[in-house]
């Protein structure tokens, strides 16, 4: 997949298999070895979907939502929030990217509510992420947890992605 302008890419541009190889291989917080790769949080994303009873579409795009990071990379947030100052350049190109991998996946892109929604369970399993497996202190940005997760769970659900197998290799 070599596309020269993604503001111009399309569909059909779209290598699927590759995009899923390389979400395989990102781990996230710009590389830290002990981090999720990509593809396993979005799998942890949507398992958290899943336990707090989400809509379908939410469900489905919690696996999907990072896609775009395979061809962009895994951008700390406040990068993007301090390149995106008075024009959202790197969000705009990521909802068009998040645009074009739904259409050539065949699924509906999501609603401002869903992705609201999502973003939620981003957050709670970033929480879950940075506590058990990075071991760092919470971010003030992290939403509470819910009642049905508590320590114990958080810590077992964590780990059964953080040993998720690349079936890639």
């Amino acid at each position: 997949m070599m596309i020269h302008d993604l503001n111009k890419a399309t569909a059909a541009d779209m290598d699927l298999d590759l995009i899923e190889r390389k979400l395989w291989n990102i781990r996230r917080f710009q590389g830290h070895p002990d981090a999720l790769m990509v593809r396993a949080h979005t799998h942890l994303v949507r398992a958290l979907a899943v336990r707090g009873n989400a809509s379908g579409p939410v469900i489905e795009w919690c696996f999907y939502h990072d896609d775009h990071e395979a061809l962009i990379g895994d951008i700390n947030g406040t990068v993007v929030w301090k390149i995106d100052g008075e024009t959202p350049v790197l969000s705009d190109l990521s909802a068009h990217i998040d645009h074009i991998i739904c259409e050539a996946r065949g699924i509906n892109y999501p609603t401002q509510g869903d992705r609201r929604e999502v973003h939620f369970y981003d957050k709670l399993a970033e929480s879950l992420e940075t506590r058990f497996g990075l071991g760092w202190p919470p971010y003030k940005n992290h939403p509470e947890w819910p009642a049905w997760l508590d320590d114990d769970r958080a810590r077992t659900l964590f780990m059964s992605y953080a040993t998720l197998e690349n079936p890639h290799l």
